[in-house]
């Protein structure tokens, strides 16, 4: 009898332990999908956030790389003007501040930094992940500390050659007619105005041609980064 009773005790209590052990496994599942689930939510925002920072970026690269072929124009009529003696006239105010302007572009890094906190691993494509982590930590930091050189040349250089050359004012609506020399006669024997334009005609050319390397990295970056979005 008692032989009896401990082999049915014994019975139940294993199929107890069994059911308490597919309780915690069922549990478990329950909460691994629970956070899988959740990770795929924050993925999929953290792509769709990578993408519409791009987006976002890519009328500012248009605008700063058109901005910097007007600015461009501007220096090469003053340059015709110049070497062929011709007369002043009020059309050049315009073209002597524009002459001197520089456009920068100021990407949106937030979407990026926010992935890269999360753990850059979850986009699973290797060249994509790589594309990604080139453009934000190499090019765009390139392109920055360019922007700080060209701001130190501007100030360091430029800025006091110009107050010498011309009539500055602190007046916007003033500003925003033009700037007119002090001397136009001057400006055509003056060397040191020649090389300012020739050199921001060159560092606006360099300037746009890695933007326009840039832009088409951006562009491969969102196709590839849609594409994650899309096999998701």
């Amino acid at each position: 009898m008692e032989q009896n009773k401990t082999g049915k005790y014994l019975k139940y209590a294993i199929g107890e332990i069994v059911l308490v052990v597919i309780g915690i496994l069922i549990a478990i599942s329950i909460n691994n999908w629970n956070q899988e689930r959740q990770s795929e939510k924050i993925e999929h925002k953290l792509l769709s956030e990578l993408i519409e920072a791009l987006v976002e970026d890519y009328s500012k690269v248009d605008n700063t790389i058109r901005w910097n072929k007007r600015d461009q124009s501007s220096c090469r009529i003053i340059l015709e003007h110049l070497d062929r003696n011709l007369l002043y006239h009020d059309s050049l105010l315009m073209h002597f501040r524009q002459a001197n302007n520089w456009s920068i572009v100021m990407f949106t890094k937030s979407a990026f930094d926010n992935a890269k906190s999360y753990g850059l691993y979850f986009i699973k494509d290797d060249s994509t992940r790589k594309l990604l982590t080139q453009f934000y930590e190499y090019q765009i930091v390139w392109d920055e500390t360019n922007n700080e050189r060209q701001t130190q040349y501007y100030y360091n250089t430029v800025i006091p050659e110009l107050t010498n050359l011309f009539e500055f004012t602190s007046a916007p609506s003033l500003y925003s007619k033009g700037v007119r020399p002090k001397d136009y006669e001057s400006l055509k024997t003056n060397e040191s105005y020649r090389n300012i334009l020739k050199s921001n005609i060159e560092n606006r050319q360099q300037e746009n041609n890695w933007l326009d390397m840039m832009y088409i990295n951006m562009k491969k970056l969102e196709e590839g980064l849609q594409s994650e979005l899309d096999s998701e």
